[in-house]
């Protein structure tokens, strides 16, 4: 239909237009099941016929309302286009024409429009001049396309069904503008779109990719509940208004990339899907992300916020990249969780025989290090499961992500977020630029071998500085292991151990049986050697503590003592102590059966000063934690 076609048949009601649209439906279907329907779509869904059949259709379906003004209650009517640039439209030079409605509002809802499908824009250059246009409940079977329409009053789309594709591009809604539960089944287009009063698309479904590129919004804007299965591009979107996404559903990627919100703006229990990119964009005042879920990448580089950040109980799979952020004040990470998933895609390495060079020995050890089996690969595979993914690959870019949340952690006084960020700073360089076999590895250096043992160390004692059982648990392990080791090298236990080698045990199990022995069966102190018939003229002979220092002790407490004593470090006891405790473990060297100095086997001299530098260390980090814990400065 040509326009006058058009609104003479729009004049006749809702119930002739709608059997029109019926008809048209039915003939579509019956081409598509005869096998005579061929169009393909072009950009923003316009469709193109590829037939003669296709052809006629798409003529006698298109709805035409280009340079129609709707007036009511007695509008002036006017030839006159509206005013704006006409540049460049083909309908520029057809006549204006006059809709005279003689009602408070124009009503299209239940109206079913197949919009333009021949693809020459039916709605361009619409002005709606009216209290209110509503199109609540209208259903569009086929492409409906708004392009440059101007809403001079409050328009309503509520429950409006877009089956096809829905462009709004340039379109000016001047007044209120509400979707509310719209659905758009394919791409809807809000390019460049104005929005000068309140726009509303809360539980809006958008089936296909959503344009709001440069679009932008006076005043509020809420997309609550709002669900986006393919793609929402925001790209340099402007918010004047609060901006309200709270519940929002994002299945497919959401970017933002600098936008502006110059209001407040909620993304709180908002759910992304896949990527969240938020590149460069400006927050004037409060933006708050409460308890948001974001599964793919997450981006916010370089952004720029004047007023609170608050990012509290948020839940990233992947570490968000804050490199180069900028906050006025200091961000709200309280309970923030960062999965930190690597899924970053490396390229394939190119060796040296494909360079047709031979690799050198180094190279060649590290296959065998590096691949299933020990097999040297001239191609390696493109993916390896479990811990082999692990040695091969990094995410060099998590290095400065994990300094970045880092930063404001800092900047935000949060020291339990400081500390994990710096966790996971630490355990994201291995395999990195930190390897734990150097000399098997080209390009890596003495530093990158210590710092990756030496985190592995600082973990494994107390989980970097954050837990307080950890360093505890390994200084009581201490001294047990050393208790062990102190009593197995008395005399009388070095017999039962050899005896209980000679059966068959191993060193270790001997050892600790040993041990074990001496603590159930309650072993007293050394008895010593036999003592000569003349000691003043014997040589230096062992011999056992007097009765009366050996009758209240035992082989099992001397061991435990000296390993608590060793401990403390600092707390060393006197020296009579010592002389009971070592005289009772080893016995006591006598000259000329005067004179008693305890003996202190070599075996237990160095095991006491490594006990007692581990120790140190233990106690050390068990003072970093409380002092991390107590949050001390």
């Amino acid at each position: 239909m040509n326009r006058d076609e058009t609104v003479a048949l729009f004049l006749r009601g809702r119930e002739a237009w709608n059997a029109w649209a019926n008809r048209m439906l039915a003939e579509r279907k019956a081409l598509q099941g005869a096998g005579k329907w061929a169009a393909r779509k072009l950009p923003w869904g316009e469709l193109e016929s590829q037939n003669d059949d296709t052809r006629q259709w798409l003529e006698d379906a298109r709805a035409d309302f280009s340079r129609c003004v709707f007036l009511v209650r007695g509008k002036t009517e006017t030839e006159d286009a509206p005013e704006k640039d006409n540049e460049g439209d083909a309908s520029a030079s057809v006549p204006v024409i006059s809709i005279s409605v003689d009602a408070d509002r124009i009503d299209f809802g239940g109206i079913r429009l197949y919009g333009d499908a021949s693809g020459s824009e039916p709605f361009k250059t619409i002005s709606v001049d009216a209290d209110l246009i509503d199109f609540g409940g209208f259903v569009f079977p086929g492409p409906a396309s708004f392009l440059s329409a101007t809403f001079s009053g409050p328009a309503r789309f509520r429950k409006a069904i877009f089956s096809g594709e829905a462009s709004f591009r340039r379109a000016t809604f001047s007044g209120y503008a509400t979707f509310v539960s719209a659905t758009y089944s394919d791409t809807a287009s809000f390019w460049r779109a104005t929005f000068s009063g309140e726009a509303v698309f809360p539980s809006t479904t958008f089936s296909g990719i959503a344009y709001f590129e440069r679009a932008t919004f006076s005043r509020y804007a809420s997309f609550e509940r709002t669900t986006f299965f393919g793609e929402a591009r925001f790209l340099t979107a402007t918010f004047s208004g609060d901006a309200d996404f709270q519940s929002a559903t994002f299945i497919g990627d959401a970017n933002f990339r600098s936008a502006t919100f110059s209001g407040n703006s909620a993304f709180d229990d908002a759910r992304f899907n896949k990527a969240a990119i938020f590149k460069l964009a400006g927050f004037r005042k409060y933006a708050s992300f409460e308890c948001v879920s974001i599964e793919g990448p997450a981006s916010f580089r370089a952004i720029h916020c004047e007023g609170a950040f608050i990012m509290a109980g948020a839940t990233f799979e992947k570490v968000p990249d804050f490199i180069q952020a900028h906050f006025a004040e200091a961000p709200r990470l309280d309970d923030i969780m960062v999965v930190g998933r690597v899924s970053e895609k490396h390229p394939r390495p190119v060796y040296e025989e494909e360079k047709g060079k031979d690799p050198s020995w180094r190279t060649r050890q590290w296959r065998k290090v590096r691949h299933v089996g020990g097999r040297i690969r001239t191609a390696p595979r493109r993916k390896i499961a479990g811990i082999w993914t692990l040695l091969r690959y990094g995410d060099s870019n998590n290095l400065g992500r994990w300094r970045a949340l880092q930063r404001l952690a800092v900047q935000g006084h949060d020291t339990e977020r400081e500390l994990e960020f710096n966790t996971r700073e630490i355990r994201s360089q291995r395999y990195l630029s930190d390897w734990p076999l150097f000399w098997l590895l080209p390009r890596v250096s003495w530093v990158g071998f210590l710092r990756f043992w030496a985190g592995l160390a600082y973990g494994l004692s107390s989980n970097y500085g954050r837990s307080l059982a950890l360093p505890l648990a390994w200084w009581l392990a201490a001294i047990a292991i050393g208790a062990v080791v102190y009593a197995s090298q008395s005399p009388d236990l070095v017999k039962a151990r050899e005896t209980n080698r000679s059966g068959g045990s191993s060193a270790l199990a001997a050892t600790v049986g040993a041990a074990w022995d001496a603590w159930t069966e309650d072993k007293r102190c050394y008895e010593g050697e036999a003592r000569p018939a003349d000691p003043e003229k014997a040589p230096p002979y062992i011999g056992a503590l007097t009765e009366t220092l050996r009758k209240d002790t035992g082989i099992a407490a001397e061991a435990l003592h000296l390993a608590f004593r060793n401990a403390l470090i600092v707390l060393d006891g006197s020296s009579d102590a010592a002389h009971r405790t070592y005289g009772c473990l080893y016995g006591v060297e006598l000259y000329g059966g005067s004179n008693p100095v305890a003996v202190v086997p070599s075996a237990v001299s160095s095991m006491s000063a490594a006990q007692k530098l581990f120790s140190a260390l233990m106690i050390f980090l068990f003072g970093l934690a409380l002092r991390n814990m107590l949050k001390v400065k």
